[in-house]
This record gives structure tokens, sequence and C-alpha cells, in this order.
């Protein structure tokens, strides 16, 4: 499976989001983590008492090894990435060390060696917000992406993948069929991005396999019209 571009549309598109960062799983953390013993919210301990058991934690997760060949070649871990956020590991890897690490640093109440602080997020491949997690083999290392869930997937398979798109005229608009699983025609600006469209692929590619989702039949527009649906003035491109 090929790696999943980042998607960029505008604020409102954040739902296929190039807002987030590359992916990311902890093995920079010293330099984007929190420091667990100085920082005044980090819990117990001093400095010097947090820094062993950050550092076995660290060394744990730097242990365990992320390649792959297949998608079925990795596992997700639990607190094995930046800001705590799960982690992605080849199938293989034992997490008996790290969870006996993570335990120690709890019991000190130390924060984690990759912990975030303030508004700071989990730095995943993200194909919309809010969704799964789920473990890629990606170049041949094992990497986090967040896809959507199968229940929002599903109710979206006719249209609705992507949020609708901002005109000003009819002209501004015209209709796609390679947005949705069951290829249904959906209104789209004329500057819809091309990255968008390959990451909606990307995203179709993981979820109708793992989703299973059913189609009843496509209603067929006769135009992408540019209207104002919901009586605010914004306008956006509807299929009729």
């Amino acid at each position: 499976m090929t790696h999943l571009p980042l998607l960029s549309l505008s604020v409102a598109f954040c739902l296929l989001s190039a807002c987030a960062q590359p992916a990311n799983d902890g093995t920079d953390g010293e330099t984007n983590g929190a420091d667990a013993g100085t920082d005044p919210d980090g819990g117990g301990g001093t400095g010097d008492e947090c820094k062993p058991l950050q550092d076995d934690v660290t060394a744990a997760i730097r242990g365990l090894p992320r390649d792959c060949v297949s998608d079925d070649d990795c596992q997700i871990i639990d607190r094995g990435g930046q800001c705590e956020c799960e982690g992605v590991f080849s199938a293989s890897a034992d997490a008996s060390e790290l969870i006996s690490a993570l335990s120690a640093l709890d019991d000190a109440e130390c924060r984690h060696p990759f912990a975030c602080v303030g508004t700071s997020d989990c730095e995943y491949d993200v194909l919309t917000p809010d969704g799964e997690i789920l473990a890629q083999c990606d170049g041949g290392s094992c990497k986090p992406v967040q896809v959507m869930t199968c229940d929002d997937y599903v109710a979206k398979s006719e249209g609705g993948i992507i949020p609708p798109q901002a005109c000003e005229t009819d002209t501004d608009c015209y209709l796609r069929d390679d947005l949705n699983p069951c290829r249904c025609a959906e209104a789209v600006s004329k500057d819809f991005p091309a990255l968008t469209a390959s990451a909606v692929a990307d995203l179709m590619a993981i979820d109708t396999p793992r989703c299973s989702p059913v189609c009843d039949g496509c209603i067929i527009p006769n135009a992408a019209v540019c209207k104002d649906v919901d009586g605010t003035g914004d306008k956006v491109c509807v299929a009729e």
C-alpha cells in the first residue's frame, strides 16, 4: 500500500487535513517532548529522580523494531509515540519491557519522556480527524495513520467524505464521481486540489476493503450548481 499523502483544501477541509504534521512515533522525544523531571506539572520527584526512569522508557521504545513487509506485520502499542500517543511497531515486538518501564515511571509520578504540553497533539499521518489509528507498513517501516471509522465511512459511502465546496457562481462548480467508494457524482469547486483527490483515493484504498460499504444506487444529478443551502449567505457547490 502506498504511503498516504496529507491533504490541503481550506480550514473547513481539515476533514482530510494537511494541518497535521508528518507521522512521528516518538523517536525524537527528547527534542519534542516535555522534560518530566523539571516540569512543575510533571508529577512527583525531581529531575534527577525521574531521569533514569524516563531513560528506561526511551530505551524500551527505541529498542522495539519497526520493520515490516505488509500492514499485517505491524501492531499498535499504547504510549509508544510522541505525546504519549499510540506507537506502531513490528508485530513481533515484545512490549513487556516498555510496559514495566512505564509502570515504574507512573509509580514515581514522573512525566513520560515523550510527553507533550500545551496544545500539542498526536503527530500521525491524518486522513480524517477523530478517526481510527491503524498500523501501516510504509517503505518497510511501521507507522500510524488515522482514517475514518467504518461507521462514518459507510454512512458516507455514496458521498460526503469531503465537506461542501465554497463557490460564487454555478460556473465555479462541476461534478466528480471519484470521491466516494460508490462512485456517486458529487459537486466540487473548480479549485478542488489534486492532492485532495489523491488522498481521498488513498483513504478509499484503506477503508473500502476493511469496512465493506454497500452501495444502494446513486442519485444521478443533472448539474452542479452554486447555492446558499442553509440561509447563511455562504454558497457551496451542490449536485442537482
